[in-house]
């Protein structure tokens, strides 16, 4: 942090009475400023583009605000029922509303290129050559298997740090590579897909599938987040890859708020 916005972040703490404006908290060590409108979304180090948080909260304030993570999954402490549930989720619902009023569109313009994101992401993850080929075969074959229409519509982002690339259908994960879990560290598995709990991909025992897709989802509660390898995803078969896009179009019917996507438009 810059000392500029050092003395940006002094004077916005008296402003917000020295405490995290999600939960209350006034132990100065634990404050930090957060940017309401993020810097990659060309947002500015002034007075009014900043508020006090903890840095609990503003790590959680982050993954609700940016479109493809719950509560219930990367709560960082705040646990169950947690007090200040209801003010954190509407902090981050107002950001959220107030960056797609800046954020003309829903993009970022100009957006980030795909392929260029795709090398931040194999970069960040010191991916070798054969890893990078194969991550890039699964993405490009997942994409090709959802409906144009559905593909169009999709919100695709790079979080800071190039960790990962996501393409969210509404509010609602459909891929993610490299796979990421709620500790912050890359999954045992390779991607992401969402997926009908009830059916199993074909080469896959059922042992397996129940490993694999462990991780519901709250929102479509009859799909659920697939975990696989690339070797698992690239076996998937023509049938397959057909719930796979019925899962895409389903996400698609139900009610949700948009996401500003970070990469051009698929």
């Amino acid at each position: 942090m810059g000392n500029g916005l050092n003395r940006l972040v002094t004077k916005a703490r008296p402003g917000d009475r020295r405490r995290c404006q999600a939960c209350g908290t006034s132990a100065l060590p634990t404050l930090t400023a957060h940017h309401i409108i993020p810097v990659e979304f060309r947002g500015r180090d002034t007075l009014s583009n900043l508020i006090t948080l903890c840095s609990n909260c503003h790590r959680i304030v982050h993954w609700l605000a940016t479109g493809d993570r719950s509560l219930e999954a990367h709560a960082y402490g705040l646990g169950q029922p947690g007090i200040h549930r209801r003010e954190l989720l509407e902090l981050a619902r107002r950001i959220r509303r107030w960056r797609l009023r800046v954020v003309k569109g829903g993009i970022l313009t100009p957006p980030v290129p795909l392929k260029m994101a795709m090398d931040a992401v194999i970069q960040r993850n010191g991916m070798d050559g054969t890893e990078a080929m194969l991550m890039n075969r699964c993405f490009k074959r997942a994409l090709r298997a959802m409906r144009a229409n559905d593909r169009k519509q999709c919100s695709v982002r790079l979080p800071r740090g190039s960790r990962f690339i996501s393409v969210i259908a509404n509010s609602t994960l459909v891929i993610r590579a490299p796979a990421w879990g709620c500790d912050n560290e890359r999954c045992e598995e390779n991607f992401i897909l969402i997926w009908p709990k009830k059916d199993q991909p074909s080469a896959m025992s059922p042992s397996r599938f129940r490993h694999a897709s462990d991780w519901r989802s709250k929102r479509i509660p009859e799909y659920v987040w697939l975990r696989v390898t690339w070797d698992e995803c690239l076996s998937l078969s023509k049938d397959d890859w057909k719930l796979f896009r019925k899962a895409c179009h389903e996400a698609f019917t139900r009610r949700a708020r948009p996401y500003v996507s970070n990469v051009e438009r698929l």
